[in-house]
């Protein structure tokens, strides 16, 4: 077994050193240590004392904490020599001897025998009879698939942002708004050098390729960053998230030139979706959408943030600042058939413009719910039609509800500042726990402009505030009603009406079709003729009510 020798020093000094350092020896006056690096030999190796004769006989195993000084660190009890192993010693014993056995200037050493001289001491490493550490195995090269194709460009002129665009309807649409840059937001989520995007273990080195790899019903994990679009279709049913916590650390952007995510039974959870063409979000045959930005898009049609059919859940999203003739932040058709359900549960709509009708959201129901809720709409807009914030069809015995969603400085051109909402044969609207605030119609309706077609369409509007909103006609609410036969009664429970404009409430029926009643139950009102109403009856906690009439 050969030896080899690390260290001769001499213990006759009287220098104070009091750090190990990865040169190796710091001297003292006095006593011996051996220091190694952290990790540099296993637990259960043993030190051994040796007194200088040919066998360690005078025998004591030191501690490990003792006797074992990782690098760097101070020295813990003075006058001392450290003696530093350098890398690769590992496994072994070590001996001291106390300086008397040998001759000072011979430093070849036998093996199995401790060195010293008169003057020094020294350290060597022997061989070990105990049971060799195994090194972990080598971890296996990353294997990445290669960048995907993308998908053609489109065809004709595409929008440029902080440009005018003209549209083919023969609109132009001013873009100005969109001229910025988006920059992930920090997160500690990383993934490997190289990688876009992962389904289950198989890495891709960008999003494209694990687009056009994912199969139906796959998971495609999104690493953090700006990944540049537009992006191909997807198989169906396939989910897309961000693998970091925070939405805003991934970014998909279609730099306006496609959709940036578009599939059949799509889920997308975790991520910024910005700059898409003709929806950002596109899925017909359903959409999850959770904890999602989706921003800056833009369409000359409708749906610029999302474009979505069939069963449809929006989930703590925030859709914002997007750009469409109609429904600019969302746009879903439920009027296939009753499996075209919405759901949207606090998520914020806000400064989204539409050139007609919809600026935060458009959604038709035919024998289907859709369903607002703890949700926000602000700064909305319907510069050319209806609805700044939400408007709304049904029909066939569709359901529209909107519950604890607040409305506030939406804006449209005619009719329904905050909601515009049309019923046409049977169907049903219902308000509850909501609040419409400073929002304003040119036309009527400055919180919410009411058409029902038919008779048997059902209105409700319960627990629910108007506050401070501005429209010629019904500054609150305004209702037209064109009621063949039958009429079903609109009822109005628990409304705060603090809207001291006459005609707060307005409801108007032709005379030549059926009058509309109303039921009104602990309304607050303000001013001296907050409710107008012609061709049209109420009651008032179960008592006539007999306003002065239309204005």
């Amino acid at each position: 077994m050969n030896a080899l020798l690390f260290s001769l020093v001499g213990c006759t000094s009287s220098l104070y050193v009091d750090e190990v350092t990865p040169e190796g020896v710091v001297v003292v006056d006095g006593a011996l240590r051996v220091t190694v690096p952290a990790g540099a030999l296993p637990v259960g190796t043993r030190l051994w004392l040796e007194d200088g004769g040919p066998t360690p006989d005078d025998v004591e195993a030191l501690s490990r904490s003792w006797a074992i000084q990782p690098v760097g660190s101070l020295l813990a009890v003075p006058a001392e020599i450290s003696i530093q192993l350098p890398p690769g010693a590992t496994d072994g014993q070590v001996y001291l001897g106390d300086g008397f056995a040998f001759d000072p200037l011979d430093t070849r050493v036998e093996a199995g025998v401790a060195i010293a001289s008169s003057s020094t001491f020294g350290v060597v490493f022997l061989g070990s009879d105990l049971e060799p550490v195994e090194p972990p195995p080598p971890t296996p090269p990353l294997v990445i698939v290669g960048p995907g194709p993308q998908p053609p460009a489109p065809v004709g002129p595409t929008p440029v942002p902080g440009l005018t665009f003209a549209c083919w309807t023969g609109e132009d649409f001013d873009l100005a708004a969109f001229d910025d840059t988006a920059s992930p937001a920090p997160t500690a989520a990383t993934c490997p050098p190289g990688v876009g995007a992962r389904i289950g273990e198989v890495l891709y080195a960008d999003l494209h390729g694990a687009i056009a790899a994912a199969e139906p019903g796959q998971t495609l994990e999104v690493c953090p960053g700006v990944h540049i679009g537009p992006f191909a279709r997807l198989a169906d049913d396939v989910t897309v998230e961000g693998i970091a916590p925070e939405r805003e650390a991934t970014v998909l952007t279609g730099r306006l030139q496609g959709h940036v995510l578009q599939g059949w039974g799509l889920t997308v959870r975790r991520l910024t979706i910005r700059r898409g063409l003709d929806g950002a979000v596109h899925a017909l045959g359903g959409l999850t959408a959770e904890d999602a930005v989706i921003e800056e898009s833009f369409t000359c049609s409708y749906g610029a943030g999302v474009l979505a059919s069939g069963p449809t859940v929006v989930s703590d999203c925030l859709i914002v600042d997007n750009l469409a003739d109609a429904g600019a932040g969302l746009w879903h058709d439920g009027s296939a058939s009753a499996s075209g359900s919405l759901r949207v549960s606090g998520t914020t709509f806000r400064g989204n413009r539409a050139r007609n009708n919809g600026g935060g959201a458009a959604v038709t129901a035919a024998g289907s719910l859709a369903r607002i809720e703890a949700s926000t709409f602000i700064d909305n807009h319907a510069s050319s039609g209806d609805g700044g914030g939400f408007v709304s069809g049904v029909w066939h015995g569709g359901t529209i509800e909107i519950v604890d969603t607040s409305f506030t400085d939406n804006t449209a051109r005619y009719t329904g500042g905050a909601v515009r909402h049309m019923a046409y044969g049977s169907g049903a609207l219902m308000v509850e726990g909501s609040t419409f605030e400073g929002n304003t119609a040119e036309g009527s309706g400055g919180a919410m402009g009411i058409r029902l077609f038919t008779a048997n369409n059902a209105l409700s509007i319960l627990d629910s505030s108007f506050v401070g909103n501005v429209a010629p006609s019904g500054a609150a609410i305004d209702v037209v009603a064109s009621l063949y036969g039958s009429s079903t009664p609109i009822a109005l429970d628990g409304v705060d009406l603090d809207q001291a404009d006459a005609c707060a409430l307005n409801v108007y029926v032709p005379a030549s079709t059926t009058p509309a009643t109303l039921v009104l139950t602990s309304m607050t009102l303000v001013g001296d003729e907050p409710i107008c109403l012609e061709n049209a009856t109420a009651t008032l906690d179960g008592q006539p009510y007999a306003p002065t009439g239309p204005p």
